[in-house]
């Protein structure tokens, strides 16, 4: 094996440089080791300089129109389904309406295979590789830059990436004085590791009493972190803590016509949140899951002997909202 693979490197060095094929990986999942398949595709391919890039998802038509530009005469480009890896080629001669394609499956026992296998197959789609073109002629030397003349600078997008959410929040119970539904707005900066906050404000809780009638509402701000995993695909967790405070405020009127009394209550919270995102569309994912809330002390709020509000030290909030990516 040394001997052949010495007798490879020297044929490779003393011919002329191989021809250029680019390969595109069509939305490869986070667990797939590009830089491994790069060296199986070095060590199997022999006739062509395969470089690989990542692209996001399209239609074949779209890679091959991506792939096959002058003066480039092959591509190949993968896809994933849930057990195989589809492979295609497509020539200039003959179009992106004639394409070859194999099949790799991937083993569940050994998944490391998977880059032997598949750099074969590629050796294989290219085993007949069609002629270069004609070189082109040399390009004029171009003329000295004038002396005080700065080449613009090349523009670098530095942009961190914004998460704006909108969702629902509350509280399930049997007893109408602990439920509480909640509208949330949240604003998080960082993709992988997230900065941000969220505003919450429930909807009116009611009752009645002999003596009268009240009415009590939740408004709450919360900041933290965040860590997203993803699971490859279109789906994440998230796991997310936050530090806020809630206030919780309350009125009652009198069926004696004497004037309305209020009260307010503030109460620091700690929150964990974990929760899964789904990609729905594009930047749009929806985020649902359970938080735990660990409050300083508990809330309770009664028109006399009749519950209006309650919250105790330790709740579950259930959430359902929409993230968008800008």
């Amino acid at each position: 094996m040394a001997i052949v693979a010495v007798a490879c490197l020297t044929a490779r060095a003393s011919a002329d440089p191989l021809p250029a094929v680019p390969m595109a990986l069509v939305d490869a999942p986070p667990a797939f080791d590009g830089a491994r398949f790069t060296t199986a595709l070095e060590t199997y391919v022999v006739n062509a300089q395969v470089s690989v890039r990542l692209v996001p998802v399209m239609t074949d038509d779209a890679v091959c129109a991506s792939l096959l530009v002058a003066p480039t005469q092959t591509a190949v480009w993968a896809r994933w389904t849930a057990t195989t890896i589809q492979l295609s080629v497509a020539t200039a001669e003959k179009g992106c309406g004639a394409v070859e394609t194999s099949t790799v499956d991937i083993p569940k026992d050994q998944p490391a295979f998977v880059y032997r296998v598949a750099a074969l197959k590629v050796a294989s789609l290219l085993r007949t590789l069609p002629a270069p073109p004609a070189p082109p002629p040399p390009a004029p030397t171009p003329l000295p830059a004038l002396p005080g003349v700065v080449p613009p600078p090349r523009h670098v997008d530095t942009r961190t990436p914004v998460a704006v959410e909108l969702g629902a929040t509350g509280v399930a119970s049997g007893s109408k004085a602990r439920r509480t539904s909640s509208l949330v707005l949240g604003a998080w900066f960082g993709k992988t590791v997230s900065l941000g906050g969220s505003l919450l404000a429930s909807a009116a809780q009611d009752a009645d009493a002999p003596g009268g009638s009240g009415t009590a509402r939740m408004f709450g701000a919360l900041v933290g972190g965040r860590m997203t995993f993803p699971l490859g695909g279109r789906l994440a967790i998230i796991s997310e803590v936050d530090v806020g405070v809630l206030s919780v405020g309350s009125s009652a009127d009198r069926v004696t016509g004497a004037a309305a009394m209020s009260d307010r209550e503030w109460t620091p919270i700690l929150s964990f949140d974990p929760h899964l995102a789904v990609r729905v569309a594009g930047p749009l994912y929806v985020l649902v899951g359970p938080t735990l809330d660990l409050a300083t002390h508990s809330v309770d709020i009664s028109l006399g002997d009749t519950p209006l509000y309650h919250a105790s030290l330790v709740r579950f909030r259930w959430d359902v909202r929409a993230q968008i990516w800008f």
